[in-house]
């Protein structure tokens, strides 16, 4: 579905006409961005790669603009490991004590990863495997990069800011209960060996 098909399923559950001036094309393309983004960052579907290059010394690395989390890393062809919090502070991956040598922890820092040891070659493969963020839609012909099953969902999220805006609670939780249902449904299958783990669904603010 493309977004000109999504807004006329839209417009096909409330009642309001497309010509009306209480809710403008704008907001509803807004809306089903922010479902998009929700599903994607959820669903972690949306994979691509990356291949960075060492510098001497160095421990950070900036990941592509559209990174939402990392998949797996591999420096000159070897896999590393990710690191939390907790390894941080027990092996003291500090930028002064990190030392240099052959990375085998990675940590994602905002929009950096960070290597440990820190590199002591140049000019060596660091391939980042990650999830990324979708482009917005804009245009009418425009189409969401994720599974074309999920795209009734973002008609879902969109009915439910609707009904926020108009002020019809009772409407707007039946449409944020249905959106979040799917997505349980869809996180079930992308992330079959983690279904027993709780879900917390985040809702973008406005």
């Amino acid at each position: 579905m493309n977004v000109s098909e999504l807004t006329s399923d839209f417009y096909s559950q409330i009642d309001e006409l497309t010509t009306s001036s209480y809710i403008t094309s704008t907001e509803i393309l807004r809306w089903l961005n922010q479902a998009q983004r929700q599903i994607a960052r959820e669903t972690k579907e949306l994979k691509s790669s990356s291949t960075l290059t060492s510098v001497a010394s160095t421990a950070y690395y900036s990941l592509p603009a559209n990174c939402l989390g990392i998949e797996r890393v591999f420096y000159n062809g070897e896999h590393i490991h990710e690191a939390n919090w907790r390894d941080v502070d027990e092996l003291g991956l500090t930028d002064s004590t990190a030392g240099t040598g052959t990375p085998e922890y990675y940590l994602k820092r905002g929009s950096y990863i960070y290597l440990y040891p820190v590199p002591s070659t140049s000019s060596l493969d660091i391939d980042v495997y990650y999830y990324y963020r979708p482009a917005d839609l804009d245009d009418d012909t425009d189409e969401p990069e994720i599974d074309e099953e999920e795209h009734p969902l973002m008609v879902d999220y969109s009915l439910y800011r609707f009904r926020l805006k108009d002020e019809e609670y009772v409407e707007a939780q039946v449409h944020k209960d249905h959106f979040d249902r799917g997505l349980r449904k869809i996180l079930g299958y992308h992330l079959a060996p983690n279904i027993g783990e709780p879900l917390t669904i985040h809702i973008e603010p406005y």
